[in-house]
């Protein structure tokens, strides 16, 4: 392992052998070094809380693998890390590792307060590319989850929640109740 120098562009091949700290949430994008702020407790609760549902329905139906706060190398000069990372067992495009190296096949993001721009347009526009077939963005201030996938012509199309609960494509059978989800942070102070 080396650490970081003052040079400014890393290959993502460099980024894994650079010594950053563990707990810090680093992230390559566009061969540059980006360091994320630490999420706050209510994000963590309803990751927490989302990444429990998921599990108890992927123990019934052991399609997926579910992974939080995982780097995942995406391109040659881009590294990301997901709050929530879900591969398929069979047909997935993501080759399984220390890291994660190719397209998961859905991604979860916490909203931050005031990160709406990145996690709604550049991360948005990244894993789109990437051709991440569902992207979902939790924005528990609002209560509400923004849900994406690709379209006939590859772009994302957002798909409107439905009484309250929402219908994975990618995982065929599970559904996540909205208001469940949000109910660990209810008595929480603003």
């Amino acid at each position: 392992m080396k650490t970081a120098t003052a040079k400014t562009l890393y290959t993502a091949e460099e980024f894994f052998r650079l010594d950053l700290p563990e707990h810090e949430k680093w992230k390559l994008v566009g061969g540059e070094l980006e360091l994320a702020p630490a999420p706050n407790t209510k994000h963590q609760l309803v990751l927490d809380e989302l990444s429990r549902q998921m599990g108890n329905w992927l123990q019934e139906n052991a399609v997926a693998l579910k992974v939080p706060d995982w780097d995942v190398e995406f391109l040659l000069d881009e590294t990301r890390r997901p709050d929530l990372v879900i591969t398929l067992k069979k047909g997935s495009r993501l080759k399984i590792g220390v890291h994660g190296h190719g397209t998961p096949d859905f991604i979860v993001e916490i909203l931050s307060p005031g990160q709406e721009d990145r996690d709604l347009g550049d991360k948005k526009n990244h894993y789109e590319r990437c051709g991440v077939s569902e992207y979902w963005v939790v924005d528990y201030a609002k209560r509400r989850i923004y849900q994406f996938f690709p379209g006939k012509d590859g772009r994302y199309v957002e798909t409107p929640v439905a009484r309250g609960a929402i219908k994975s494509h990618v995982l065929k059978g599970f559904t996540l109740k909205v208001k469940e989800l949000f109910k660990v942070i209810h008595e929480l102070p603003e």
